[in-house]
């Protein structure tokens, strides 16, 4: 109605004088909503604060990178003539038609990082190593047998709820993961370790064991199932194996939690993937053939990615510079990583070449000297103020302070355009988490009793939503009550 409309449209101004001359990042991605409209939401990230963009019904058109990419260009002009971003990348998944659609952007528009969804990548890792057929893994089967058993019987499931009363004070659920939800082969694992107590409990007594078989129903081969779990229930190795399981996948759940983050940079990527390198490199405890799986997925996937612009989001870090680098290595030294900077700068600036100002600054401040001191940029600083504020040193923001105002162009030159090409770097989010989660949002306004609205109208209720969630922040989830 007319209401919607106008608050839409007024959170839609107010939401264009918050990002006037900011950097942001594009992302987009499909649902199928409960009428089995097929439709791509597109957003943009402007400097770790995510916006809803437009939102397209595709039911009637072929799922191509040619139609996917004329969305994208559509939101590209939005972005830019209406919101006056800065956009300096654009993500989605890893589907063939978005990766397509991705290589044939870039291909339009050399001056773009495109890139993957890194949250979605690290899950994938996570497919790579839980299709093998080791010991391990094999557990995790007996452990996902076990949750459907239970989830599949009610009585079951009631006495291991009862069970539960006796030492807690929240009941808790049993999850059963799915791969493509980040994170529920770990929350899986966790649950079932964490409820452990319960389920020996349970077993404890003969009677229970045989209401259990009982329940189960009157064939010979539902009766055996019961007490294939009951025994599996009794086996020390099993919850041995769970647990090993459990300490396994909590790496790439904290992954995963970092990385789907709206305020993930690509060196924030860069280095979770070091670290689950690093120990799968190193590890004496972890089956060799799950070590070699997961080293050869991180390496695919690396090998894939806008390397260059990764590293120099390290490099732009000023709380790390070079410290990151072996002295062994080449990039240790100013001049060679000069010729990162060099072609970066070319490839954003469309051929501009960084003029002898720039490449002296930038020497300057990679060997964290002069006005590029660690003192004279106030790290110390701008640390302790996040800290009192209880939240993250915004490094676009930092850097924003050593920016001059010129009207020379985008990118400029000499130190504001080490400065620009900084913040433009450090500004890209390599994810597309923030569409996920309006999606469900979506998924929550557009139910089964709404299934008549329009997908606009859900669009701009969701707008609204966000606006007065900025404004007035939003009410304590009932874990903060609690």
């Amino acid at each position: 109605g007319q209401i919607l409309d106008d608050q839409a449209e007024k959170a839609y101004n107010n939401m264009r004088m918050e990002t006037d001359g900011l950097y942001g990042t594009g992302q987009c991605d499909g649902w199928k909503n409960v009428k089995k409209n097929s439709v791509v939401a597109s957003m943009v990230n402007v400097e770790y604060n995510p916006r809803l963009l437009g939102v397209e019904d595709i039911s009637a058109e072929r799922k191509t990178a040619d139609n996917l990419i004329k969305i994208v260009i559509n939101e590209m002009n939005r972005i830019r003539d209406i919101f006056n971003v800065i956009l300096v990348a654009w993500c989605t998944d890893a589907s063939s038609e978005s990766a397509k659609m991705r290589r044939n952007l870039v291909a339009k528009f050399p001056w773009l990082v495109v890139l993957d969804c890194w949250a979605h990548q690290v899950n994938l890792i996570v497919g790579d190593f839980i299709k093998l057929k080791v010991p391990l893994i094999r557990a995790a089967d007996k452990a996902l047998e076990l949750i459907k058993w239970f989830n599949n019987h009610s009585f079951a499931l009631g006495l291991l709820r009862q069970e539960q009363t006796f030492y807690r004070f929240a009941v808790l659920v049993l999850i059963l993961p799915v791969l493509t939800r980040w994170t529920s082969h770990y929350l899986a694992m966790d649950r079932l370790v964490e409820l452990k107590p319960a389920f020996l409990r349970l077993v404890i007594s003969d009677d229970i064991c045989k209401k259990l078989v009982a329940s189960a129903g009157s064939k010979a081969a539902d009766k055996t199932k019961a007490k294939k779990m009951i025994r599996l229930i009794k086996e020390t190795e099993f919850w041995t194996q769970v647990e090993s399981l459990q300490n396994m996948l909590r790496p790439f759940a904290i992954a995963a939690n970092l990385i789907q983050a709206d305020n993930c940079r690509l060196d924030t990527v860069l280095f979770t993937l070091a670290h689950l390198y690093y120990i799968h490199k190193t590890s004496r405890n972890i089956d060799h053939r799950v070590c070699n799986a997961v080293i050869a997925s991180i390496e695919k996937r690396w090998k894939k990615a806008d390397q260059e612009i990764f590293i120099l989001a390290v490099v732009f870090n000023p709380y790390i510079r070079s410290r990151a680098f072996d002295p062994s290595n080449e990039l240790a030294s100013a001049g060679r990583m000069w010729n990162l900077v060099r072609r970066a700068y070319k490839r954003f600036s469309r051929g501009q070449e960084p003029s002898a100002e720039f490449k002296e600054c930038f020497t300057a401040y990679y060997r964290g000297i002069g006005r590029w001191s660690d003192e004279h940029m106030d790290l110390k600083g701008s640390r302790e103020s996040a800290n009192q504020r209880g939240t993250y040193v915004n490094l676009v923001k930092l850097w924003r302070d050593f920016e001059v105002e010129d009207n020379s162009s985008e990118c400029s030159n000499g130190a504001n355009g080490m400065v620009r090409l900084a913040m433009r770097i450090l500004s890209m989010v390599p994810n597309s988490a923030s569409t996920e989660r309006i999606l469900s949002r979506f998924g929550s306004i557009h139910t089964k009793a709404r299934s008549r609205l329009h997908v606009q109208k859900v669009r701009k209720m969701t707008i609204v939503a966000q606006d007065i969630e900025r404004v007035h922040g939003t009410g304590p989830s009932r874990y903060t009550k609690q």
